[in-house]
């Protein structure tokens, strides 16, 4: 009797384990939910989400393009065999991958282009987009956005045209990153931004009241800084059209009684590849420095000119610039990091005497 209920619980623990890990595989072969990736086309980043649901008939699904501001794009066709996954969205475009577990690895096709695309699952994006500092700001984010926030003018990007570029407009790239923001006296901590250095414009994605994300651009008198990758960035408003200094967003490299900022714009190109008979377009960043000292404003453009402004002590400057090999003319040569260790250097020699 002894053995036979024995046996009965290791048969009874058997199909437990048994049970357990069909319920594991099957949760572990579950493609419905949002899934998130970026297409990188010749520089260019497109995040692309796709919503998979399950149906009476198999999946439906519908495909976003935020940086578009596309959203609900429908998905003609999603099938999933277990392994694999096959999306048609419209004729010429399409999407196939392989299922890793939490990844589906795979290749988006639009015409003759065939670009790799990973997808992540993401449980939820408003979970992490839409996190502020208090009550009143939560309340403020969800319900009055759009034309009624004073978080939001109220304009919603214009899309670029359909054409492959060089280059980003975005300082960094199309992928929106968190940041912390201080807007009109109100800190919004981990909040999505990104910096569109062509338009010079900032633009906030965020969900609203029926979790349907969204982009809008951010008054930039309103705004009062900004943490993005690491440096404050504000907006500099000049007090004339054709100033020297010009309106925009700065990184303050140093604050102090002497700050340096960097004002980066992406210029707009064509130009005509004879060989290949095409037009390339083209996004090329161009940085322009400003030193504040004494409350005025002054625009570096080299050695001369922050030799200059800082006439004091000109034979130590010119000595320190010739042993720490420091240029200012060109990106490669970072003549940001070259301005802030001359400042730093001078702010030495004005306290020594």
């Amino acid at each position: 009797m002894k053995n036979f209920i024995k046996h009965q619980q290791i048969k009874a623990l058997f199909l437990f384990l048994v049970t357990s890990l069909v319920g594991m595989f099957s949760q572990a072969q579950d493609i419905t939910g949002q899934w998130n990736g970026v297409l990188i086309a010749q520089g260019m980043d497109l995040r692309i989400i796709f919503h998979i649901n399950k149906t009476n008939e198999g999946y439906s699904s519908t495909m976003d393009s935020p940086y578009q501001d596309l959203f609900g794009i429908s998905v003609t066709t999603t099938m999933f065999d277990g392994s694999k996954l096959s999306m048609a969205i419209s004729p010429g475009q399409s999407y196939e991958g392989e299922f890793k577990t939490d990844s589906i690895v795979g290749r988006f096709v639009q015409g003759v282009l065939s670009l790799p695309l990973t997808l992540k699952r993401v449980d939820s994006y408003a979970r992490t987009s839409t996190i502020v500092s208090d009550q009143l700001a939560r309340r403020d984010f969800y319900t009055q956005s759009n034309f009624f926030s004073i978080l939001y003018t109220g304009r919603i990007p214009e899309s670029y045209p359909n054409i492959i570029y060089s280059g980003s407009p975005f300082l960094h790239s199309a992928e929106f990153i968190q940041c912390d923001l201080s807007y009109n006296g109100n800190l919004y901590e981990k909040v999505f931004l990104n910096l569109n250095a062509h338009k010079e414009q900032l633009y906030i994605l965020y969900v609203d009241e029926t979790r349907v994300q969204r982009i809008t651009e951010l008054d930039p008198f309103l705004v009062d800084y900004f943490i993005l990758k690491g440096e404050k960035f504000l907006y500099y408003h000049a007090p004339e059209r054709n100033a020297i200094i010009p309106s925009g967003y700065y990184a303050l490299l140093r604050e102090g009684t002497m700050t340096v900022m960097r004002r980066t714009v992406k210029w707009y190109q064509e130009s005509l590849n004879r060989v290949e008979r095409k037009v390339i377009h083209s996004f090329l960043p161009r940085e322009t420095y400003v030193l504040i000292h004494n409350e005025a404003l002054y625009r570096l453009t080299g050695k001369k000119s922050l030799l200059t402004i800082l006439h004091e002590h000109q034979k130590e400057m010119r000595k320190f610039i010739r042993n720490e090999h420091l240029r200012f003319n060109k990106p490669e040569h970072n003549p940001g990091d070259a301005y802030v260790r001359c400042v730093a250097f001078y702010e030495t020699l004005i306290n020594l005497n």
